[in-house]
C-alpha cells in the first residue's frame, strides 16, 4: 500500500498466482480506506497502511467481507 501526494492517492499491488490469472473466474473482492480513529466494522481485515508525509495523516487499508 502507498499513498502518493502529488495525486492524493492510494495505490495496492496485489501477488497472485499466475496460474489461476488466466483461467479463473474473477473474484469480486471489497476494500476501504479509514483514517486514524475511524471505527472499524467487525467484518473488515486489516491489509495495510500508508501515510501522507505532507498532512501528517495515516490511511489504513482493510478488505470488508461478508
Amino acid at each position: 500500500v502507498d499513498y502518493i501526494p502529488q495525486e492524493a492517492v492510494i495505490f495496492m499491488w496485489v501477488e497472485v498466482d499466475a496460474d489461476t490469472v488466466i483461467d479463473t473466474p474473477k473474484e469480486v473482492r471489497t476494500f476501504k480506506v479509514f483514517t486514524t480513529g475511524s471505527g472499524i466494522p467487525n467484518n473488515a481485515r486489516y491489509i495495510g497502511t500508508t501515510i501522507d508525509n505532507m498532512k501528517g495523516e495515516a490511511h489504513h487499508v482493510y478488505e470488508l467481507r461478508d
